[in-house]
């Protein structure tokens, strides 16, 4: 008699993940296209003004994809044990992520419909100017501004941790960063999975640790951990992502001042300034940034070995190996993907890898 072969819980989680991804991805190309040649954007540009017009339209895009959205961010991950929160702490995220993201919209689509009109042949230059100028902003406000809406940053008190951080700063000649920039955040509140990052840009970077990390680790796991987040800042990782952002930026939106007309004629819309187009702009903008992810992805990968290896050759790797041998556990992370999946959707490399690569280095 077969039995059938039982799927690990963490490859069970991902693999529901990455169907949801794909779900959500196809379900959205499907609906700008229903928006657009169904005549509806066409019946609310007629009745409304711009900015009533894009209002309703990203409400109207937030309303669908909603059931998605809390399938993926609430029931998935209560399903698998990994959520702390109740529906209305939920709620309240996803209220404040929306408008935020309402704001965002609204701000560049009206910049992107102004130099449409305004600007004719150099829309692009002025936009890559206008994006890559609100990333290094929003980069640098992000630690005391944005992240304080969703998240408390507070100070860690404990002595052995910060005595630990202390000796890892000296002696990973990081002394001008120090205890007093490395912060804990109250990630437990919503989940269970365990994190830690470089944020900001400038005067406003932190490294922050979470208190899931903090709580769940040994002392020297945190370290081993920490060292890779000081990693990436000795590594200069901020600024090389803002860099190569910058030069795939210009090139995606040189080509893109010809090649969107393109797409536009090829679905009809002869007028770049027709409102009603605005859900076949939008799809073109999707496509394009889907076909650059694995570039993106390929670059955090590098950054991501180079910070792994900064920790494994500045503290001892056993506890590196540990950390992520508990982070796999802690955040139901699949230790091997299948290599394209890892090569097409992964910003960091897949755990095996990892561990695997400290094992190997001297």
């Amino acid at each position: 008699m077969n039995k059938t072969k039982e799927i690990h819980p963490n490859k069970k989680y991902a693999n529901t993940k990455l169907i949801l991804s794909v779900f959500s991805f196809c379900f959205d190309f499907i609906l700008l296209i229903v928006l657009y040649f169904s005549g509806f954007t066409s019946f609310l540009a007629s009745k409304f003004s711009f900015l009533i017009f894009v209002l309703i339209f990203d409400i109207i895009l937030k309303c669908f994809s909603f059931p998605l959205s809390f399938y993926s961010g609430f029931v998935l991950e209560h399903k698998f044990k990994l959520s702390n929160q109740t529906f209305l702490s939920f709620m309240k995220q996803k209220c404040k992520s929306d408008i935020l993201g309402m704001i965002v919209f609204v701000f560049f689509i009206s910049i992107i419909y102004l130099l449409f009109y305004k600007a004719l042949q150099n829309w692009w230059l002025f936009i890559w100017l206008i994006w890559n100028f609100f990333n290094m902003f929003v980069a640098f406000l992000f630690p005391n501004l944005i992240l304080p809406l969703f998240y408390k940053l507070t100070k860690i008190n404990d002595p052995k941790i910060l005595t630990a951080i202390e000796e890892l700063c000296k002696a990973t000649g990081f002394n001008k960063f120090s205890s007093d920039k490395i912060y804990a955040i109250n990630l437990g509140k919503d989940t269970v999975k365990a994190n830690a990052a470089v944020i900001g840009f400038g005067k406003t970077r932190k490294i922050v640790l979470s208190d899931t990390l903090l709580q769940n680790f040994s002392v020297e796991e945190i370290m081993a951990v920490l060292a890779h987040e000081i990693g990436h800042a000795k590594r200069k990782h901020i600024l090389k992502v803002m860099l190569s952002s910058f030069v795939v930026s210009f090139v995606f939106l040189w080509i893109s001042q010809g090649l969107l007309v393109n797409f536009l004629q090829a679905l009809g819309v002869t007028n770049l300034m027709d409102l009603s187009a605005l859900p076949l702009v939008l799809l073109y903008f999707i496509l394009i940034f889907f076909v650059l992810s694995p570039l993106h992805n390929f670059i955090s990968r590098k950054m991501e070995v180079e910070a792994d290896d900064f920790s494994v050759t500045h503290y001892p790797k056993e506890h590196f190996i540990s950390a992520m041998e508990r982070l796999s556990t802690l955040n139901l992370a699949d230790d091997e993907p299948h290599p394209l999946i890892e090569f097409l959707l992964y910003s960091h490399p897949a755990i095996k890898r990892r561990i695997d690569y400290a094992k190997n280095t001297e």
